[in-house]
């Protein structure tokens, strides 16, 4: 955890027929919270806790609103900034790992993205 090198990202697909009928824009926010690794005592000061991301040309089609349950025990949920609590997380079973499967799907190499 920490600053990603380019080796560590996550490559989109190139654009193709598969993805012909999706946005060529999409407008993406994420809220963070604070974790920590139980076994070593790591710190992640950005692990993902929701997921918006909507159609860049239609703001009105929400593609995900969705609350993200991190991998390691929340450490400052930083609900004044995000209004997320513990009992919101708590029964949350999309992970990291499904984001991470829905933006590749929804994404190609020439999907524009922007974020907040």
């Amino acid at each position: 955890l920490g600053v990603s090198t380019p080796a560590s990202w996550i490559k989109a697909k190139p654009y193709g027929q598969w993805c012909a009928s999706h946005p060529a824009a999409i407008a993406i926010d994420c809220e963070m919270c604070e974790t920590k690794c139980p076994a070593t005592g790591k710190v992640d000061s950005k692990a993902l806790c929701r997921l918006s991301v909507v159609n860049a040309d239609n703001p009105s089609e929400v593609l995900i609103d969705t609350l993200v349950k991190p991998v390691w025990p929340v450490s400052d949920y930083r609900t004044f900034v995000n209004g997320i609590s513990e009992a919101d997380l708590e029964s949350v079973q999309f992970t990291l790992e499904h984001a991470q499967t829905f933006m590749k799907a929804l994404c190609s190499s020439q999907t524009i993205v922007v974020g907040h």
